[in-house]
């Protein structure tokens, strides 16, 4: 299938992580994400003598019941991703590299000739922002508004 690229307004907050775990959780409860074919449903039955140990069952029936958190379906895909923000399990606040966080000062001065963006501008370098760090991870840019922090943008690719 290939990697996908996703992005996500979410309003401003301080707190860049509860933004960003809510973030997750709201993507999760819509359904905004890929599930690939090789995901047990849960409709799956398998009578019990053809599980052979206990380990098993219980590995079994964990990857067979519908996911109930962000961090449950990412395990339960973790071959193929989500193909969306839950396939980020972390992001920090601070950049360093092979890490989820935010884009550079000089990065986004170099993008956008501020280090204080606006939507149209974050919108129309979508493409740059999602793949500024790579496959698997995430990075994000506060976007202002007549000069005051208005939102938070957060994307990345991701998938097999």
């Amino acid at each position: 299938m290939g990697a996908s690229g996703w992005s996500y307004f979410v309003p401003y907050q301080d707190d860049i992580e509860k933004a960003f775990n809510e973030l997750r959780w709201d993507v999760f409860r819509r359904g905004d994400y890929y599930v690939p074919e090789a995901v047990p449903s849960p409709d799956i039955f398998i009578p019990p003598e053809f599980i052979p140990d206990e380990e098993t069952r219980r590995l079994l029936s964990m990857d067979t019941l519908p996911a109930r958190t962000p961090d449950q379906l990412l395990e339960q895909c973790r071959y193929t991703g989500t193909h969306s923000i839950i396939d980020i399990a972390e992001i920090i606040t601070d950049y360093e590299e092979d890490s989820s966080g935010p884009v550079l000062k000089s990065d986004l001065v170099d993008l956008f000739g501020t280090d204080k963006p606006d939507r149209a501008m974050v919108q129309e370098k979508e493409p740059d922002l999602q793949t500024y760090r790579g496959r698997w991870f995430c990075s994000y840019v506060i976007v202002y508004k007549d000069g005051k922090p208005d939102e938070i943008f957060f994307t990345g690719f991701s998938g097999d």
